[in-house]
């Protein structure tokens, strides 16, 4: 798997033996935390940097306990969280990334959200994990499964158990469903309260202070600037591109005028029915915060390649946004 591997939640990777090397892309993504589920095969290459392991040397083979009296699981658990609540991510991986490191996942997520071992790998597969556990590992997860259900009931279907559910459940939830086939006629939504349609919706729901925001007119004829060359070619976003290397910005107060090395990214968003990927970024030199819009092309089949046409085009709007970061945004298009 390149890169910190694949995606599982916001702060929660699942990888094999490449992701494990692969150092800039952990970066990337703010690895602090490592679950080294083949401690005798990898060894742990990023303590030197700070980065925290919780290591085990399972094999993998018939006669390997992975979790004795839920102790395993715990510690995942424990581990894990702690990640995240502090504002970084975790990456769990085995060899393969195949069958050890899925059984771990699995059990957080069903710790974690209640959630049924078939609901759990049903999400791995989602998500693009090529699900391949030793029979010897599903039997140790549907035991752990049995006890979890003799202390609370788990969730087997993608409807939410109750009205206060785990905000954070409610978006995989949704995540999942979203990436569904459907039927012309079929209304997954019957029953569950949906918040109004958002062309753009941002993580913090709009709840920072915006009296700075500049508003920007997105039929303007506008230009994108090229690295290395002092001309501009014409594109639409919402930004303009000048000659000499400057970047021309149409505010409601006029034209102001940055250098493309003032431009700092802050968020990203989606317009999901145009596909468009919003950044929002600032000019600190400025005080000023606007969005430049990057239209996506989908038809080439790779995302990567399309991340790094967007990433060349859309300097230096894109040149601080991760080529990882922007083939998540990509993937999420397609649906």
């Amino acid at each position: 798997m390149a890169g910190p591997g694949l995606k599982i939640a916001d702060g929660l990777f699942l990888g094999d033996r490449d992701a494990s090397t692969d150092l800039r892309s952990a970066y990337d993504v703010q690895v602090s935390h490592v679950v080294n589920c083949c401690g005798q095969l990898l060894f742990n290459r990023w303590e030197q940097v700070g980065i925290k392991y919780l290591t085990y040397k399972f094999a993998d083979g018939v006669g390997t306990i992975l979790d004795e009296a839920d102790k395993t699981s715990k510690e995942v658990f424990d581990f894990v969280e702690e990640g995240l609540e502090n504002g970084g991510s975790v990456l769990i991986h085995s060899y393969n990334g195949k069958s050890r490191s899925c059984c771990i996942m699995a059990s957080y997520l069903m710790r974690k959200y209640c959630w049924s071992r078939k609901k759990a790998i049903e999400y791995l597969i989602f998500r693009g994990v090529t699900v391949d556990v030793k029979p010897s590992f599903e039997k140790q997860l549907a035991a752990f499964e049995k006890r979890l259900a003799s202390k609370h009931p788990l969730g087997d279907d993608w409807q939410p158990l109750s009205a206060d559910s785990e905000s954070s459940d409610v978006i995989l939830r949704n995540t999942y469903i979203n990436g569904q086939p459907r039927e012309p006629d079929q209304d997954l939504t019957k029953g569950v309260e949906v918040p109004k349609e958002q062309s753009l919706r941002w993580a913090d729901d709009r709840s920072d202070d915006k009296l700075r925001l500049e508003c920007q007119d997105p039929e303007l004829e506008l230009k994108e600037y090229a690295a290395g060359e002092g001309k501009a070619k014409p594109t639409k976003s919402a930004l303009k591109g000048s000659s000499e290397k400057s970047i021309e910005i149409r505010t409601k107060r006029g034209m102001v005028q940055c250098r493309p090395d003032e431009i700092v990214p802050k968020r990203l968003g989606l317009k999901l029915k145009c596909k468009t990927i919003v950044l929002e970024y600032l000019v600190p030199s400025l005080g000023l915060t606007a969005f430049h819009s990057v239209l996506v092309d989908l038809q080439d089949a790779c995302d990567s390649n399309i991340a790094k046409s967007l990433q060349r085009r859309h300097a230096p709007w894109l040149s601080g946004v991760s080529e990882s970061q922007l083939e998540e945004l990509i993937r999420r298009l397609h649906f």
